[in-house]
């Protein structure tokens, strides 16, 4: 892992004073990722606001993107991207895409911003192209080469295990039979509830527990333990993933 403190993170020349959209900003870890022949930076910053997420990148010809994720929405932006990274990933030679040369197409919101996210492909290969819009503002974008999605997946992870709320709990992620689940603990204005996702390749599903109904399902979970036989080995976590969760409760 190679994280780099506010000073050292990247010397990149948009000057976070570009803070216009954000205010005062304070960066407080940085990835650095080389996807074919752009760089892309995986962010955790901060401001008045609290934390959030910069995912940026500058093209060879010097033209650079960048989306910006607020914290809470970062659990469902993960889950996303493993959906497109397994779609990309079964996609069979030969095979066309749709319209406009798109293969899969997601949308999510928080508060007053909305993310695109468009796996594609053109003359140069397949991508997945993420955008942000706002109410009354323009649209940016990033676009990742297909091979670099798990990259992604990667540094989003460690980023948010690192830096993300430290007062709700560790979340967690198992794979069970070739499935892959989330644990995600999160909050809102409605309080704390745990988020239990499942990602496959052409679909994500989830359910969201408020925090006072934990015992109770923990309760019935334990019933079905006790009364079902059980064979096969006990599946392991695979890591420590990540927190807070899209405010679904």
């Amino acid at each position: 892992r190679q994280f780099w403190p506010s000073k050292m993170a990247t010397g990149r020349a948009d000057s976070e004073s570009s803070a216009a959209d954000d205010g005062e900003q304070q960066e407080l870890a940085s990835r650095v990722l080389q996807i074919q022949s752009k760089r892309v930076y995986v962010d955790v910053k901060q401001n008045k606001r609290g934390r959030f997420m910069k995912i940026s990148e500058v093209a060879p010809n010097g033209v650079r993107g960048k989306v910006n994720l607020p914290m809470s929405s970062v659990g469902e932006f993960r889950d996303y991207l493993e959906e497109f990274a397994s779609h990309s990933e079964q996609i069979v030679d030969g095979s066309q895409p749709g319209e406009g040369g798109t293969w899969k197409s997601a949308y999510m919101q928080r508060e007053n911003k909305r993310f695109f996210l468009d796996l594609k492909e053109n003359e140069r290969g397949r991508f997945l192209r993420i955008s942000q819009s706002v109410s009354f503002g323009p649209r940016s974008q990033v676009a990742i080469p297909a091979s670099g999605i798990r990259e992604l997946i990667a540094a989003v992870i460690d980023l948010f295990t690192h830096f993300g709320p430290e007062d709700l709990g560790e979340s967690r992620d198992l794979r069970i039979d070739g499935k892959k689940f989330y644990f995600d603990v999160g909050s809102n204005e409605r309080g704390i509830y745990l988020r239990i996702s499942e990602v496959q390749a052409r679909y994500r599903t989830n359910i969201t527990i408020p925090q006072s109904g934990w015992q109770s399902f923990r309760d019935t979970l334990n019933e079905y333990i006790e009364q079902l036989p059980f064979s096969g080995p006990v599946p392991e976590a695979e890591g420590e993933g990540m927190e807070e969760m899209a405010g679904e409760s």
